[in-house]
């Protein structure tokens, strides 16, 4: 993130209640766009039937799909140098639409995925900037295996579906707010670091299905919390994470809740296996990132959230 776009976040709600724009934002999260989990599972058992009856051989629709769209689509925000979040969104239509496809009889291809993947990509830039027409490219980068008029006819299948909820609260924005609320400890991490190195956390999740039905201020939290857990010495870090849970219990009203705590336990099992390297002032190479060995182990920071659980949960 570079210094101008920083101070945007910064200020974003500065001259404005930060007790109401949490609850409106909290109270999206939780109706409109909220997505429900494992929708994948009825796709798995659908093809499983289906196959028993046609002896087809077609592979099946799962997760991993998913996964595979989400690598695609960060290449191509990364390509056109787009904000990441443009992805986050992208998936929330992607996986709320996909939902609404599960509880029909609607037959779900791997070339209708895809479709979907990229109609919905093109309503997100289209509100992110709608001066750009994206639509030639992305049939470029799709190799062409589908129309324009394919892609707009989805698109209004969507919206109409979707009843034109198209603007998610996100983690990110999630994220940004929860740091207008972090305890003044000095000047011992800048809020760049804290947020360049929680944003990569925020990113691994949007890519992983076990997230799909979190809700994003949870996986916000969570993802600043291991952040924290992993810049600062550990006493400090405990202080620090004591501090922001109770500025942010009485400033939205959102407790440490057993979803946050097993966010962090996923985001730190997500994380270990990948061992990332992180250049601050080059995150492009890789979704962002926090320290390659941090100075904790998973079983001594789990120790400390069960701690936090305890206190903080009701």
């Amino acid at each position: 993130m570079n210094d101008r776009n920083m101070m945007n976040f910064i200020t974003i709600a500065d001259g404005v209640d930060m007790t109401d724009r949490f609850a409106a934002m909290l109270k999206q999260e939780s109706t409109s766009y909220s997505t429900q989990s494992d929708y994948f599972s009825v796709f798995r058992d659908r093809t499983r039937e289906e196959k028993k009856i046609d002896n087809c051989h077609d592979r099946v629709i799962d997760e991993s799909w998913r996964e595979k769209i989400c690598e695609w689509l960060y290449n191509i925000v990364d390509h056109f140098c787009y904000k990441r979040e443009i992805v986050s969104i992208t998936l929330n239509l992607f996986d709320r639409y996909l939902y609404i496809c599960s509880q029909h009889s609607t037959p779900v291809t791997s070339k209708l995925v895809q479709l979907i993947a990229v109609s919905a990509l093109h309503i997100t830039l289209k509100v992110d900037d709608s001066k750009l027409d994206h639509l030639p490219i992305l049939l470029e980068l799709s190799r062409n295996i589908f129309s324009a008029k394919h892609v707009t006819t989805m698109e209004k299948s969507i919206l109409h579906n979707l009843s034109w909820k198209i603007s998610p609260p996100t983690p990110f924005v999630f994220l940004q707010h929860f740091l207008k609320l972090m305890p003044k400890v000095a000047d011992i991490v800048d809020l760049h670091t804290l947020y360049e190195s929680s944003q990569f956390l925020v990113e691994l999740s949007v890519c992983d299905y076990y997230f799909v039905g979190i809700k994003p201020s949870s996986i916000a939290l969570a993802s600043l919390l291991n952040t924290i857990e992993s810049i600062l010495a550990k006493p400090l870090a405990m202080r620090t994470k004591n501090l922001l849970l109770k500025e942010v219990s009485s400033i939205t009203g959102v407790l440490y809740t057993d979803e946050i705590r097993q966010c962090q336990f996923r985001l730190e099992d997500i994380f270990q296996p990948g061992d990332y390297d992180f250049d601050i002032n080059d995150h492009r190479k890789s979704p962002v990132s926090v320290a390659k060995n941090p100075p904790y182990t998973i079983e001594e920071n789990r120790q400390n959230e069960v701690a936090l659980y305890n206190v903080y949960s009701h």
